[in-house]
């Protein structure tokens, strides 16, 4: 099970990262698009007030949450790890 401040919604996992800048929030989905593409799993994002990534993971073909989710969830946390968040 996913933790790590992911909240389980109707809508899948979400999770929302505040970081220092629009500039290191760019930076944090430069590092995450090439591994959401190796595993053709991506995330849905929404980028609000420039420095804020606003995550929900889902697996869209079966409608649920999936193994695919939680793994893609400890990836983004383990990139995340790399920048400086805010505390939300």
């Amino acid at each position: 099970m996913v933790a790590n401040g992911w909240d389980l919604t109707e809508k899948g996992w979400r999770k929302v990262l505040i970081f220092s800048s629009f500039t290191e929030l760019s930076r944090f989905l430069a590092a995450l698009a090439p591994e959401a593409d190796v595993r053709d799993h991506h995330p849905d994002l929404r980028v609000f007030r420039a420095s804020r990534l606003e995550i929900h993971l889902i697996t869209h073909d079966a409608e649920s949450v999936t193994d695919k989710d939680e793994e893609l969830a400890f990836l983004i946390d383990e990139l995340a790890s790399n920048f400086s968040l805010i505390p939300g």
